[in-house]
């Protein structure tokens, strides 16, 4: 069973930023994956997903991995979503049970920013499993929809680049003293071939 590690947020009306802590969390080790409306970490025996109250731009999403030991995401709102506010205040309170000790998770304190437009209130949204379910797998499926999309245009520009780069002086002189020799060549075939009666 995955243990649901600490984590803290903030918001302003422009960004979200939401530090996850993860002992022993790398680059290397860890799965890291954001969408639209979730944000997903795993480092074996630790899970953490989170379904995002609002939406944010993922293609701005950014996972810092900081010390001693953690994950950072920094998550923009989709501009129309974003108006004037101001930051929230966070409380930590007890959550989920790791073997015998409580770890910590972040919980809103009521303040008066919570109400204005433009601030979210809180970072996961709320509704019915099979409600979330859906708008996570959707998410999902946009994210990996644009990663094939990426991945074709850099295909394609790739392969662009490499019709139209030159090829270096080296491969330049090869060629054209290949090309000389074959010219040398077939002309003299072809001399011989007229000079015969």
């Amino acid at each position: 069973m995955p243990i649901t590690p600490q984590y803290e947020w903030d918001e302003s009306e422009q960004v979200v930023e939401v530090r996850v802590s993860l002992p022993g969390a790398s680059k290397s080790k860890s799965d890291v994956f954001a969408t639209d409306c979730m944000v997903k970490v795993n480092l074996a025996p630790y899970l953490l997903v989170l379904d995002l109250s609002g939406e944010v731009d993922p293609t701005r999403t950014i996972a810092t991995f900081t010390t001693p030991s953690g994950v950072t995401f920094r998550l923009f709102k989709v501009p129309h979503r974003a108006q004037a506010g101001a930051q929230v205040r966070r409380q930590q309170r007890p959550d989920a049970v790791v073997g015998q000790a409580f770890t910590r998770a972040a919980s809103l304190v009521p303040t008066h920013a919570q109400r204005q437009p433009g601030l979210w209130g809180r970072l996961e949204a709320q509704g019915g499993k099979e409600e979330l379910t859906r708008r996570r797998n959707a998410s999902i499926d946009r994210a990996h929809a644009f990663a094939e999309e990426q991945r074709k245009a850099r295909l394609e520009r790739k392969q662009k680049e490499a019709r139209c780069a030159p090829l270096p002086r080296s491969k330049t002189q090869l060629v054209s003293s290949v090309a000389a020799r074959h010219y040398l060549t077939i002309s003299m075939h072809h001399s011989q071939w007229q000079s015969e009666p």
